[in-house]
């Protein structure tokens, strides 16, 4: 009898990573869909869908850039050339996503691409909840040009 990781294993082996591969590792598919939940659960949908968008497609964009190239690395095994895609994708995602709000579209691409840079952590589950904390709290702690008072 087969336990449920070794269905796993033995059905997707070939999508995981090598680190996946060990008997008591969680595919990074969990931890998308985990990251995905929290930040639908915990922020507005405008939001919500933001940090998963950054996380469908920042993501693999840092990876596929950061990997494509001998870039400099930063942290762990993030890399200058990974980070800047991973900023770059998210940012376009925002001014997709967040319209006007460009102090939203840096905190959110800021956020996004810090989560994604952090050794020991999972990213797929980091990124959406930075990326949509990030928005928040710069909508709650960021003067607009709307609550600016002219003098």
């Amino acid at each position: 009898i087969h336990s449920h990781g070794e269905w796993y294993r033995d059905k997707f082996g070939s999508l995981l990573r090598k680190s996946e591969m060990t008997p008591h590792s969680l595919p990074g598919a969990f931890w998308f869909l985990l990251g995905a939940w929290i930040t639908l659960v915990f922020f507005d949908i405008s939001l919500a869908r933001y940090g998963v968008l950054v996380l469908s497609y920042a993501d693999p964009m840092a990876a596929f850039i950061g990997q494509s190239n001998n870039s400099t690395k930063l942290i762990g095994n993030a890399t200058l050339s990974g980070s800047r895609a991973c900023f770059a994708t998210s940012a376009f995602i925002g001014w997709l996503c967040l319209k006007e709000d460009k102090v939203g579209i840096l905190a959110g691409a800021a956020g996004a691409t810090f989560a994604e840079m952090l050794p020991g952590l999972n990213d797929n589950l980091s990124m959406p909840i930075a990326a949509a904390t990030a928005v928040y709290l710069s909508r709650h702690f960021v003067p607009s040009e709307e609550t600016m008072i002219d003098y």
